[in-house]
Parts: structure tokens; C-alpha cells; sequence
């Protein structure tokens, strides 16, 4: 999963599509680059002895327009190139090899797998018959075919592909040469697309390690590393150390490749995903909104790349409650991801932010036929324990909830449980997010004595992990005074119910929604305790609150004391 285009799930730490890691979830384009100077240059200097200008003028603006990104305008000189070399070389040189692999690469990079598998498939054909197995060309070849494979969602065999163009540029190569970087690092974000971090950190450190050295600290393959191990950074929770690399990409990009080039987008792209992961929106959206243009511009309104960049935008859109605006752009990618792969992550990603939107929307029946066609993609391909099916359980618990289902609102949040604590550990505030969901929902369902025992887990977990004066920690004891005050327990519910509201007024505001929950939370109690001098103007301010917070964001408050 790219870093970067993430879900919309709160249990699990901020996370890239999540991040497409997140995500990650890249602009296919950023691909294109490592295999197209090496095929391209092979092309040109294996047909040195052909004399023909026009071939060669035509090879000349291929390479133009690539680097200007304008990849649409390069398909039919590629498609003459092609003809070209079969017609003066012959359907089997190595040649001519070389230039179908590059069409290839031009479908792929203009999201139509379908034309180029077959065409990679043919030029490997002619390099091993040419070379035998072991040539630095049939490595190319195989890391161009197994980036196609990871486009489709097919793992298992990107996987294979790569582990042998890496063992043959070893081979052939050497250990520190930049194309055996370029596997390696291809390597790296098959991994973190998978979730393995601890199988993908080594390989980009690697990958990083041998590009500054061999191609220097700004060079544009120096950039796509630095921006991969910055999006696994962020996966994992380290946000200060993913910024300042998604920055050094961006620099580097902006000044080698220009401010419009795909690979400039694909950087605005994840420091935008970072900005919003930490709820800066007004630093995210413009971000999200110049990457789109320049997907838009340079690929056409049905690409892969607009589609990573339309969902994205979309979930900042969503975050901030306006779903007017994110609905049509899932949509949009959904529809664009459907037609290219439908059993795809990236199809998944979409169909679980029109969940979201559908959500809030009250739309109860489709939100739920979105969240399982999401969760049917992603247990099969992703995993059962991965952060993005985790994510899409979370959302289906949470509207079983709103449904009134307690009984599958506790069986998919006990599975989020179960993969926070593999992937984010036991004592983590992910965890504990997740046991105060679990508690509501106990709650709910009048099993207040479990409730008990899984909230104070939880306040623990916050009170170490997040801090005694932390609003999430508010939110885990509010909870559990709440319980308290309807098991009966009066006098150790009060002290945790005040204890909620003064860390909210102090933390959040006195005029913070969350604040005013912990106000009708203190009021419940003492109606209970017969005090309605008390409840009636903790009731009242608890009520403007929210009709300001109304009339002014229309913001909803959560559960929580």
C-alpha cells in the first residue's frame, strides 16, 4: 500500500493508500524512470551500426517526450520505432527488443496493462534467446514486468520477478551499481506494499546507500528512494523523520525534473498525505490539489495516477466533513480503478472512502455493500492482519454500531483488536483506541461488568502512551465513568466524569463539542443522584455548544464522557 493514500480508520496510528504507502499507492510514473534510461540508452547503442537519421531522430524524441512527461504524444514514435527496428533489424534482434520493451513501458505508464504484459513478455522473450538468462537487459525487462504485476495486485508474482533481475544485476553488475539499486529498491516497496516494514527498511537503506554514493545526494533516482523510505516512515509512525525526506524528495524533484513532471507530483502527493495525517489540512489540500492538476494535465482524467491523486484529495475532503466534495472524486477513481483492476488495493482504497462518505450520509445499506466489497479485495490480496483491512473491519464495526447490530459491531472490532496488536503492539495507543471502541460497544450491549474491565485496560494504555492530560485519555475515562454511573457506582463515577471534562476545557476548550459530551455525561449522573440543580445548567451549556459548533462547521461529537 502506497504511503499515501490512507484510510479514513482512527484505531490503527496515522497512516498512509496509507499512505497508496503509504503509500505505498505511487503515481505509476515514478517507475518509469530507473527502466526507461537504461532500455533507451541500450536501444540507441546497440543499433550504433544503423546509419538511418530518421530512426535515430525518432529515438531522439521519444526520450523528449517522456522527459517532458508527455507520454500519450510518445506512444505511436514508439509504435514507429518498433516497426522500424523489425523492419531493419528483424522481429528477433536484441534491438528490437529494446524498443518494444519501451512501448511496453509507455502502456504501463499510461495505465493499460492489458497492451503492455504481452510486450514485455516478448522482448524478455528475445533477450534470453539473444543473451541467455543472466543479462543485465532480461533484469530490466523483468523489473518493468513485475512493477506491472504489483499495478494488478499480484504480489506473488512481482515478488519472484524481482528477486531475479536483483540476483542477475548482482551478478552482472556488481553489489553497488544504481541499477542494482533500482531492484533493490523495487524490492523495498513490494514489501511495504505489503506491509512487511521490517523486510522493506533494510532494502531502501541499501537502495538510498548506493544511489548517493554512485549517483550523488540530488540525483532523481536519489529522490524516488528518499521519498519510499520516507512513506514507510510515516507508515510506521514517525512523522518527523518522514517530513524532512519527503521534503529533500521534493526539493530534488522540483530542481532536476521541474515543477510539473509526474515525479514532482507524486512528492507533493505524499507530503500532503503527511500534512493531512497530522490534521493540517490547509497545508494538505493545496498540496493535493497542484498533484492533481498535474496528473490530470499530463496523463489524461481515466489514469492510474489521477485516480491515486483524485482519492487522496478526497480524503482530506472527507476528514474536514464535506462529503459533497469527496464523493465525486472516489467515484471518479473508483470507476478509473475498476476498469484497469478491479480486485486491485487501490480499488479497495476507493470503494472504502464512497463507504465513509455513504456513511455519514446516514446511507446505511450501501455504506455496508462498500466496506465488504473493500474488505472482499483486501483480506485475499493485502492480508487478513494488514492496517488497510484492519481499517476497512474498523469502518464496518463502527457502522454496525450506528445500525444497532452490537453483536457484528463486536465481531469485526475484536478482529481490529486482534491486528492492532500485531501490527502496532499490545501496549500501544492504537491499542487502546481500539479496547475504548470495544467498551462502547460492551456497553451497548449491557455487558457493562466486560465493559469495565476493557476501559480500564484502555485508560491505562493512554495515561502511558499519550499522557494523563491527553483528550484521548478523556475520552477512555469519561467512558468509564459513564459505566460506572449505570452500573450503579455513583461516587467512583464522579471523580473520573470531572477528571474527563477538565482535561477536555483545558486541552480542547470550553467550547469544544468533545467538552460538551463530558457535560451531559456529569448531568446523566446527577439526574441519577436526583441533583437537577445541578444537571439543568451543565444540560444548557452542553447545548450551546453544539448549536454553535453547528452553525459554524457542523461538527459531530463521538462517544466518550
Amino acid at each position: 500500500m502506497s504511503p499515501l493514500e490512507a484510510s479514513m480508520q482512527r484505531p490503527l496510528p496515522p497512516n498512509r493508500e496509507k499512505t497508496e504507502a503509504t503509500t505505498h499507492r505511487r503515481s505509476f510514473a515514478q517507475r518509469w524512470l530507473s527502466s526507461f534510461v537504461i532500455v533507451s540508452l541500450l536501444c540507441l547503442r546497440l543499433c550504433a551500426a544503423d546509419t538511418d537519421p530518421d530512426l535515430i531522430n525518432l529515438v531522439a524524441k521519444f526520450d523528449a517526450l517522456y522527459k517532458a512527461g508527455k507520454f500519450e504524444e510518445a506512444v505511436p514514435i514508439a509504435q514507429k520505432i518498433v516497426e522500424r527496428r523489425e523492419a531493419t533489424l528483424g522481429l528477433n534482434h536484441p534491438g528490437t527488443a529494446a524498443a518494444v520493451n519501451n512501448l511496453a513501458e509507455l502502456y504501463r505508464t499510461l495505465g493499460d496493462p492489458g497492451k503492455a504484459e504481452p510486450l514485455y513478455n516478448r522482448a524478455l522473450g528475445i533477450w534470453e534467446g539473444s543473451y541467455g538468462p543472466d543479462h543485465p537487459n532480461i533484469a530490466a525487462g523483468l523489473s518493468n514486468l513485475a512493477l506491472l504485476y504489483t499495478q494488478r495486485g499480484n504480489y506473488a508474482a512481482a515478488e519472484e520477478s524481482n528477486q531475479k533481475a536483483l540476483k542477475i544485476r548482482e551478478k552482472t553488475l556488481g553489489p553497488d551499481h544504481p541499477d542494482t539499486a533500482a531492484s533493490v529498491n523495487a524490492l523495498a516497496v513490494l514489501y511495504f506494499r505489503k506491509g512487511e516494514y521490517a523486510k522493506a527498511q533494510p532494502l531502501f537503506e541499501r537502495a538510498l546507500t548506493i544511489r548517493e554514493k554512485a549517483l550523488g545526494p540530488e540525483h532523481p533516482k536519489t529522490a524516488f528512494t528518499l521519498n519510499d523510505l520516507a512513506a514507510m516512515y510515516l507508515a510506521q509512525g514517525n512523522p518527523e523523520r518522514a517530513e524532512s525526506l519527503f521534503e529533500r524528495a521534493l526539493k530534488i524533484r522540483e530542481k532536476t525534473l521541474g515543477p510539473n513532471h509526474p515525479d514532482t507530483a507524486t512528492s507533493l502527493n505524499n507530503l500532503a498525505a503527511l500534512y493531512r495525517d497530522k490534521e493540517q489540512y490547509a497545508k494538505a489540500e493545496p498540496l493535493f490539489q497542484r498533484a492533481l492538476k498535474i496528473c490530470e494535465t499530463t496523463f489524461g482524467p481515466n489514469h492510474s495516477a489521477t485516480a491515486f491523486a483524485q482519492n487522496n484529495l478526497a480524503t482530506v475532503y472527507l476528514r474536514q466533513g464535506d462529503e459533497v466534495r469527496a464523493e465525486p472524486l472516489f467515484a471518479s477513481a473508483l470507476k478509473t480503478r475498476e476498469a484497469m483492476a478491479p480486485r486491485s488495493p487501490e480499488t479497495a482504497a476507493s470503494l472504502d472512502g464512497l463507504g465513509s462518505v455513504l456513511d455519514k450520509r446516514r446511507e446505511f445499506a450501501k455504506a455496508e455493500e462498500y466496506f465488504q466489497r473493500a474488505l472482499q479485495i483486501r483480506e485475499p490480496v493485502l492480508g487478513t492482519d494488514h492496517r488497510d483491512t484492519a481499517a476497512t473491519r474498523a469502518h464496518l464495526a463502527q457502522l454496525y454500531q450506528e445500525i444497532g447490530d452490537y453483536r457484528k459491531a463486536e465481531i469485526f472490532q475484536l478482529q481490529v483488536l486482534q491486528s492492532t496488536e500485531k501490527l502496532s503492539g499490545t501496549d500501544s495507543k492504537a491499542t487502546a483506541s481500539c479496547l475504548n471502541t470495544l467498551a462502547v460497544i460492551y456497553e451497548k450491549m449491557g455487558d457493562l461488568s466486560q465493559a469495565k474491565v476493557i476501559v480500564e485496560r484502555a485508560v491505562d494504555l493512554y495515561e502511558k502512551g499519550a499522557g494523563p492530560n491527553h483528550p484521548e485519555t478523556a475520552t477512555a475515562v469519561g467512558n468509564f465513568g459513564d459505566i460506572y454511573r449505570k452500573i450503579g457506582d455513583y461516587k467512583k463515577a464522579e471523580p473520573l466524569l470531572l477528571r474527563a471534562l477538565a482535561i477536555r476545557e483545558k486541552a480542547l476548550g470550553p467550547n469544544d463539542p468533545s467538552t460538551a459530551d463530558s457535560l451531559d455525561s456529569l448531568a446523566a449522573l446527577y439526574v441519577d443522584l436526583s441533583k437537577p440543580a445541578k444537571a439543568e445548567p451543565l444540560r444548557q451549556r452542553a447545548l450551546k455548544i453544539r448549536k454553535e459548533a453547528k452553525s459554524t462547521s457542523g461538527a459531530t461529537s463521538g462517544k466518550g464522557g
